[in-house]
């Protein structure tokens, strides 16, 4: 048995689509960042009893759903402040099987095959805004080898991947992708990089590392399409 994984991203905050689809096999979910619509703590703590049920509909068997914040996570980025109770709190608001990567490593071990699967959040952007860099971008230094999940919010400035070339001159100065991620990345070589954050979603082997946007908005047109795919195998989405 091979493990399945489903990821999705940039939903903001458009969770009743996924009520109109069908259930999905997957043993982990990866969700990397930019869960909500509006940016105010309070409304995102309303959103994340919806994000928990449409999460419980979608992927009723998965063991572990990953969360990876993006810039608009502002409750996501309270919560993971030094001094809170985080663990619990995520567990209360978004389920059980939420947890919640920032700068931090975590081991999938998949009950059913016993393979485990090395995976590495990193949700900083180049934006003042929810997770901003840290100093010096020792958040992307930070990052570890022998990965084979890296799962960023920021895209990578890689334009061998159309999602990143075709939307050059779309989002402003510095942009789009961080450069100093894509080498890092490529010095690292995990087997996958899953991001988001550019709203255009693809799936691009280059390198030897097979690149995930798994971004549900399409710049401003929402499109629910699951990225599912096996372990080292990656398929076409659904």
């Amino acid at each position: 048995m091979i493990t399945t994984i489903g990821t999705i991203s940039d939903i903001h905050g458009n969770l009743d689509y996924y009520f109109s689809l069908s259930p999905l096999n997957a043993d982990l979910v990866i969700v990397p960042g930019d869960l909500f619509t509006l940016d105010d703590i309070s409304s995102q703590t309303k959103e994340a009893e919806v994000f928990k049920k449409a999460m419980n509909y979608l992927f009723p068997v998965a063991q572990d759903i990953i969360i990876v914040p993006g810039n608009h996570d502002y409750l996501l980025e309270r919560i993971k402040s030094p001094g809170m109770e985080s663990d619990s709190t995520i567990r209360s608001l978004f389920g059980q099987r939420c947890k919640v990567l920032v700068d931090e490593e975590y081991t999938f071990n998949n009950l059913l095959t016993g393979e485990t699967i090395r995976i590495y959040g990193a949700p900083r952007t180049n934006l003042s805004m929810a997770f901003p860099r840290l100093w010096g971008k020792k958040d992307i230094q930070n990052i570890p080898e022998g990965i084979d999940i890296l799962v960023t919010h920021e895209a990578p400035r890689n334009y061998n991947l159309p999602c990143v070339k075709n939307s050059i001159g779309e989002y402003g100065f510095d942009e789009p992708g961080d450069g100093d991620l894509s080498q890092k990345v490529l010095k690292i070589m995990p087997k996958y990089h899953i991001f988001g954050h550019i709203h255009k979603r693809c799936i691009q082997e280059d390198s030897g590392i097979t690149f995930i946007n798994a971004s549900q908005m399409y710049r401003y047109q929402f499109k629910p399409e699951v990225i599912i795919f096996p372990f080292k195998n990656p398929q076409n989405p659904y």
